[in-house]
This record gives structure tokens, sequence and C-alpha cells, in this order.
């Protein structure tokens, strides 16, 4: 991703997350060491270019921590999630990581059948993780080995 894109990613990310990051925190985030974001891009018939998905995520050491996954609501099963965690999971594997780390909601029953159909299991539990969910929703932490 380039900086140009992160005006479409603030806006699907103000569509699709409780807690949306800032334009601030995409361009952070292309500049982060370690840091990796890609997107799936379509062209519409009207002639646009428009995001489908996009993932952020950092390999460090031999570790990969998945930030952020997201698919435009009109694009979701259609197997964008897939594409993009599979292509992550091969750069982290490239660059030696050997685990990939995430936080989901308990509630997330997409994400985390998307995330057990590629190997990702239950290691943790953050209480009251999400605060906007009234008492809290817990996020389950999932952990992936990749070597």
């Amino acid at each position: 991703m380039r900086e140009a894109d992160i005006d479409g990613l603030a806006a699907m990310d103000r569509k699709i997350f409780d807690r949306p990051w800032s334009r601030n925190a995409f361009v952070e985030e292309l500049d982060a060491q370690g840091g990796q974001s890609f997107g799936l891009w379509y062209h519409h018939p009207d002639g646009e270019k428009h995001l489908g998905g996009y993932i952020c995520f950092r390999v460090f050491l031999d570790e990969m921590h998945i930030l952020r996954i997201a698919v435009a609501p009109s694009w979701r099963r259609q197997g964008i999630a897939s594409l993009v965690l599979e292509r992550s999971l091969r750069i982290a594997a490239e660059k030696e990581a050997k685990t990939a780390l995430l936080e989901v909601r308990q509630s997330n029953t997409g994400a985390l059948s998307l995330y057990t159909n590629f190997g990702f299991s239950e290691i943790g539990r953050r209480k009251g993780y999400y605060p906007e969910s009234g008492d809290g929703e817990d996020a389950l932490v999932l952990l992936k080995q990749l070597m």
C-alpha cells in the first residue's frame, strides 16, 4: 500500500469497526518497522478503483502480529479475507517468522471460522478488551505455528 491509498483504507475502516483507526494511524503503520500492509482492489464497471479488503501486520524477530484485516461489506464471503491472510502468512514465513498471533472478538464467528480454517488455535483471552461492547467483550488470542 501507498500513502495515496490511505483515504480509502480509513473510509472502509470507519464503516466496519467500532474503533476505527485514524488516517494518521494508517500513515504510521506504513512507516512502522516490520510493518506490512496490502489491499485487494477491484475495478468497478463505473471505471473507479475500489478497495475490496486489506490487511495490516508486522513481522519482528520471529513473530508475526496481525493488526487489522477487513473486507468491504459488499465483498464478504468472496474469499478476499482468505486471499489476504494467506499471502500475509506466506510473507511472514519468508521473513522467518515462526508464529502468527492476533486478537479477535469472541462473538466474531465469521473471523473465528476463517482463522480456524487457517490453523489458528486459541491460546488465551483478554478480558474486556473491547470496552465499546457495554460490559467489555473479551478478545480471544489466537496463534498459528508457521515453522
